[in-house]
């Protein structure tokens, strides 16, 4: 599996349980994984979940029928992508 979606899936789990109302751990995460993963991935989804970082479904690229279409699409991300990294900034440096 790929780093980045060994990520998402993580993410995806710590959502699921917190929707259930279980705070999600590393332990539990790796345990209700369909796949292995190391600890340290899984307390990397546990701290990216507590900071905000929103599970992004993943998008199936879609060709876009004009080129302001897809320009249109790009600024859109970037705005996302944009919000995200705002979110991290403001959570200020890690104490590890």
């Amino acid at each position: 599996m790929q780093e980045l979606s060994i990520h998402h899936s993580l993410l995806t789990i710590c959502k699921q349980l917190n929707e259930k109302g279980i705070k999600p751990t590393a332990s539990m995460i790796r345990a209700k994984a369909p796949f292995q993963t190391s600890i340290a991935d899984a307390i990397t989804a546990v701290r990216a979940f507590q900071s905000g970082e929103e599970v992004v479904s993943e998008r199936k690229s879609e060709v876009a029928a004009s080129p302001a279409e897809r320009i249109a699409q790009l600024e859109k991300r970037v705005a996302e992508l944009e919000a995200v990294v705002a979110r991290i900034e403001k959570r200020g440096p890690d104490k590890t």
